[in-house]
C-alpha cells in the first residue's frame, strides 16, 4: 500500500486509500507523515518553543498543532567575546589602519592604527601677525624664520618703557603638554594635540619644531616685543616713536596729563610740592592724600605680580582671574577623562552627555523588544510634530511578528530598514505631497509586502529607480478599496 504514495514538492499525497483507518510512512527527505481519513476526529493543539530542537505533535498527545509560536533568545558562548553584530550576523572584529585624515566608521573594528605623515615647509615672517599653516596649503611648519623689525602702533601709545622692555603682555596657545615660561603672558590657552602644536615667538630668530617635541606647528604667532638700549630708559610711546620724556613747570592748580613728562615742576603761591614713588600699575597718585599740592619729582618702580601654574584640564586661563598679572612658569598636565559604558538599545552616544571625554570600553547587550501585528511608524532619527524625517537603516530590523507598517511625513527609507520582517505583507505610504525615498533594498532578508501609494503618485513610484524594483508589488488606494 506504500507505492500508492505519490512525492510531490516536498509533500505528501495519499491516493486510492479509501477504507483505510490510519497509514504511517516515511519521508523520503526525513521525517513521518501520517494520513488520517476525513471522517476521524483530528486532535490540534498549540505550541510555544523557546529552546531550538525538533517538536512532535504526538509527545503532546495531539495528531498536531494548530499554531506554533517560537520565541527563541540568542545564546552566546565564550568564544563570542568581542564578536559584533554586522549585516544580521556575530563576526570578529578586525584591526585597521589609517593614513588619511577623515571619519571612519570603527564598527567592526576592535583596533586603529593611525600612519600619518605630515605636509610642513619652511617660513620666513617679518610681520607681526599670527600666520596659519593651512593658508599656505601644509600641515605646519617645519621652521620658522623671525625678523621682525621694531614698529609701534597707536594702541601703544602711552607705554613706558620699564628696564628695557615695554611692559604689555600677550596671549598664548599651548598645545603640547610640557612646562612654559609664560613671563610675557597674561593668558594660556591650553589645547593640547598629537604631533603639530602651536607656537608664539617673542624674539626674533629661526625656529625648528623639532627642537619642541613636535612635528611643525599647525599655526604660528609672531609677537615680538621691542628691545631697548641703557639710553631708552624713561622713554615713552609717541604716535610709532620713542621720544623722551621733558619736564614741565605748572603754575595753575588742576590736573594735568604727564604721560610725555619725566618730571614736573609746581610752581604756585601756596604750593606744597613732594615726591612720589610709584610701585603699583594701574592705580591713581593724588598729591592731596600725600599732604601736597602736587609732586615735583615722581619715581615710577612696577615689577609685574607673577606665579607659577600646573593645568590639569583644557582651556583658557587668565592670571588676573588667580590674583597676578601673569603667569612666569606653567607646567601642562592634561589627562583625558574616560570610562567604561554598556548600552542597551540602539542609538548614537556622546561621551560628554555623560560627562566623560570619551569612552574607555563599550559594551553592547540589545535585545528585540515583544512581538507586535501592526506598527504606526516609529522615530528613528528626527521627530517632531508627528513628522518622520527618516527610518534609518535596521529601524525594524528582527520584528519577525511585525505584519502591517502605516508611514504618513516620512522622508526618506534607509536600506535594510526591514531586515529580516518575515511577517511583513502590507506597507502604507502615506504620504500626499512628495514620493519617500528610497536607499537601496529596504527590505533584505524580508518579506516584500504589498506596498500601497497615492493614486496620483503610483506611476512616480513605479518609474523611480529603486522603487520600480517592486513595481509588480506597487498598488493604489483605491484598488485595495475595490477588493
Amino acid at each position: 500500500m506504500a507505492k500508492d504514495i505519490i512525492v510531490q514538492d516536498e509533500y505528501y499525497r495519499a491516493n486510492h486509500m479509501s477504507g483505510v483507518t490510519r497509514l504511517r510512512t516515511e519521508l523520503e527527505e526525513g521525517g513521518v507523515c501520517y494520513w488520517i481519513p476525513e471522517d476521524e476526529a483530528v486532535n490540534l493543539t498549540e505550541k510555544t518553543v523557546t529552546e531550538n530542537g525538533t517538536y512532535a505533535a504526538m509527545d503532546d498527545d495531539a495528531n498536531g498543532y494548530s499554531s506554533v509560536v517560537v520565541n527563541v533568545s540568542n545564546t552566546f558562548g565564550e568564544h563570542d567575546e568581542g564578536r559584533v553584530v554586522n549585516s544580521g550576523a556575530l563576526v570578529d572584529q578586525s584591526s585597521r589602519t589609517i593614513t588619511v585624515n577623515g571619519t571612519y566608521d570603527t564598527t567592526t573594528n576592535n583596533s586603529v592604527i593611525v600612519e600619518m605623515s605630515s605636509n610642513l615647509s619652511t617660513k620666513t615672517i617679518t610681520v607681526n601677525g599670527t600666520y596659519q599653516a593651512s593658508s599656505d596649503n601644509v600641515d605646519g611648519y617645519s621652521g620658522v624664520t623671525v625678523s621682525v623689525p621694531n614698529t609701534y602702533t597707536q594702541s601703544d601709545e602711552g607705554k613706558v618703557v620699564n628696564n628695557s622692555a615695554l611692559v604689555s603682555q600677550s596671549s598664548r596657545t599651548i598645545s603640547v603638554n610640557g612646562t612654559y615660561d609664560t613671563t610675557l603672558n597674561d593668558s594660556v590657552t591650553v589645547e593640547t594635540r598629537s604631533n603639530l602644536s602651536t607656537k608664539t615667538i617673542t624674539v626674533n630668530g629661526t625656529y625648528q619644531a623639532s627642537t619642541d617635541n613636535a612635528d611643525g606647528y599647525s599655526n604660528v604667532t609672531v609677537s615680538v616685543p621691542n628691545t631697548y638700549a641703557q639710553s631708552d630708559e624713561g622713554k615713552v610711546v609717541s604716535g610709532s616713536t620713542l621720544v623722551s620724556q621733558s619736564s614741565r613747570t605748572i603754575t595753575v592748580n588742576g590736573t594735568y596729563d604727564t604721560t610725555f613728562y619725566s618730571a614736573i615742576t609746581v610752581s604756585g603761591a601756596g604750593a606744597v610740592l613732594g615726591s612720589l614713588e610709584a610701585s603699583n600699575n594701574y592705580s591713581t597718585y593724588t598729591a592731596s592724600d600725600y599732604g601736597f599740592t602736587g609732586f615735583d619729582t615722581v619715581f615710577v618702580s612696577v615689577q609685574p605680580n607673577l606665579t607659577d601654574y600646573t593645568f590639569s584640564e583644557n582651556g583658557t586661563y587668565s592670571a588676573s582671574d588667580y590674583g597676578y598679572d601673569g603667569f612666569s612658569e606653567v607646567t601642562v598636565d592634561v589627562q583625558s577623562n574616560l570610562t567604561d559604558y554598556t548600552f542597551y538599545e540602539n542609538g548614537t552616544y556622546s561621551a560628554s552627555d555623560y560627562g566623560y571625554d570619551g569612552f574607555s570600553e563599550i559594551t553592547i547587550s540589545i535585545s528585540i523588544s515583544s512581538p507586535v501585528s501592526s506598527i504606526i511608524a516609529r522615530t528613528v532619527e528626527y521627530f517632531e510634530d508627528n513628522e518622520i524625517a527618516e527610518l534609518g537603516r535596521y529601524a525594524f530590523a528582527g520584528c519577525t511578528y511585525l505584519q502591517t507598517i502605516s508611514i504618513a511625513n516620512c522622508a526618506y527609507i534607509c536600506s535594510s530598514a526591514f531586515y529580516g520582517c518575515d511577517s511583513l505583507g502590507y506597507l502604507y505610504l502615506l504620504n500626499l505631497a512628495s514620493m519617500v525615498t528610497l536607499f537601496e533594498d529596504p527590505f533584505s532578508n524580508s518579506s516584500i509586502p504589498t506596498i500601497y501609494v497615492p493614486s496620483d503618485m503610483i506611476s512616480v513610484y513605479k518609474n523611480d529607480l529603486y522603487w520600480g524594483l517592486y513595481s509588480d508589488y506597487i498598488v493604489a488606494y483605491e484598488e485595495e478599496n475595490e477588493t
